[in-house]
Protein backbone atom coordinates (compact mmCIF):
# COMPACT_ATOMS: atom_id res chain seq x y z
CA UNK A 1 0.00 0.00 0.00
CA UNK A 2 1.13 3.40 -1.10
CA UNK A 3 0.98 6.99 1.14
CA UNK A 4 -1.35 7.93 -1.28
CA UNK A 5 -3.43 4.99 -0.73
CA UNK A 6 -3.67 6.02 3.68
CA UNK A 7 -5.12 8.52 5.71
CA UNK A 8 -2.98 10.34 7.83
CA UNK A 9 -3.25 11.73 11.45
CA UNK A 10 -0.66 14.70 12.16
CA UNK A 11 1.10 15.36 15.22
CA UNK A 12 2.81 17.93 16.34
CA UNK A 13 4.42 18.07 20.07
CA UNK A 14 2.35 15.43 21.04
CA UNK A 15 -0.97 17.51 19.98
CA UNK A 16 -3.09 15.76 16.89
CA UNK A 17 -3.69 18.80 14.43
CA UNK A 18 -5.55 17.16 12.15
CA UNK A 19 -6.03 14.60 9.09
CA UNK A 20 -4.65 14.47 5.85
CA UNK A 21 -7.32 12.35 3.29
CA UNK A 22 -4.84 11.53 -0.44
CA UNK A 23 -6.56 12.93 -2.91
CA UNK A 24 -3.86 12.22 -5.73
CA UNK A 25 -0.32 12.22 -6.61
CA UNK A 26 1.91 14.90 -8.92
CA UNK A 27 5.29 13.85 -9.43
CA UNK A 28 6.78 13.45 -5.71
CA UNK A 29 4.13 14.35 -3.83
CA UNK A 30 1.00 12.89 -2.00
CA UNK A 31 -1.50 15.58 -2.87
CA UNK A 32 -4.06 15.83 -0.10
CA UNK A 33 -7.05 17.57 1.67
CA UNK A 34 -6.28 18.73 5.16
CA UNK A 35 -8.88 18.02 7.66
CA UNK A 36 -8.01 20.28 10.95
CA UNK A 37 -8.03 19.27 14.62
CA UNK A 38 -8.98 21.04 17.69
CA UNK A 39 -5.42 21.86 17.33
CA UNK A 40 -4.67 23.34 14.60
CA UNK A 41 -5.30 27.01 15.81
CA UNK A 42 -2.29 26.51 17.78
CA UNK A 43 -0.18 25.79 14.98
CA UNK A 44 -1.70 27.00 12.27
CA UNK A 45 0.60 29.96 11.87
CA UNK A 46 4.12 27.60 12.17
CA UNK A 47 2.51 26.25 8.77
CA UNK A 48 1.55 28.95 6.92
CA UNK A 49 5.01 30.17 7.52
CA UNK A 50 6.22 27.31 6.56
CA UNK A 51 4.31 26.88 3.15
CA UNK A 52 5.31 30.51 2.17
CA UNK A 53 8.59 29.29 2.19
CA UNK A 54 10.34 29.95 5.37
CA UNK A 55 12.81 27.17 6.47
CA UNK A 56 13.37 28.87 9.63
CA UNK A 57 9.66 28.06 10.35
CA UNK A 58 9.97 24.64 8.93
CA UNK A 59 12.81 23.54 11.54
CA UNK A 60 10.93 25.11 14.25
CA UNK A 61 8.28 22.38 13.07
CA UNK A 62 10.83 19.51 12.99
CA UNK A 63 12.35 20.18 16.54
CA UNK A 64 8.56 20.19 18.16
CA UNK A 65 7.98 16.85 17.16
CA UNK A 66 6.16 16.56 13.66
CA UNK A 67 5.02 13.01 12.48
CA UNK A 68 1.99 11.32 10.54
CA UNK A 69 0.81 7.98 11.33
CA UNK A 70 -1.40 6.10 8.82
CA UNK A 71 -4.56 4.67 9.87
CA UNK A 72 -4.29 1.74 8.05
CA UNK A 73 -1.46 -0.01 9.07
CA UNK A 74 0.20 2.38 11.75
CA UNK A 75 2.95 3.51 9.33
CA UNK A 76 4.86 6.68 11.13
CA UNK A 77 6.64 9.05 9.02
CA UNK A 78 8.79 11.35 11.69
CA UNK A 79 9.85 14.74 10.02
CA UNK A 80 7.69 14.59 6.98
CA UNK A 81 7.91 17.30 4.17
CA UNK A 82 4.12 18.76 4.35
CA UNK A 83 3.06 21.83 3.36
CA UNK A 84 -0.60 23.02 4.12
CA UNK A 85 -2.42 25.85 3.03
CA UNK A 86 -5.96 26.07 3.99
CA UNK A 87 -7.46 22.89 3.32
CA UNK A 88 -5.15 21.72 0.36
CA UNK A 89 -2.24 19.60 1.32
CA UNK A 90 1.04 18.16 -0.54
CA UNK A 91 3.75 16.11 1.32
CA UNK A 92 6.41 13.96 -0.02
CA UNK A 93 5.28 10.55 -1.72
Amino acid sequence: MSRADKTWQVYLGGSHVGTLVPTGVDGGWVMAEFQPAAAWGNFAPWFQQAAGGSEDAFNQILQMGFSMVADQDGETIDGPHLYIDGSAARFAA
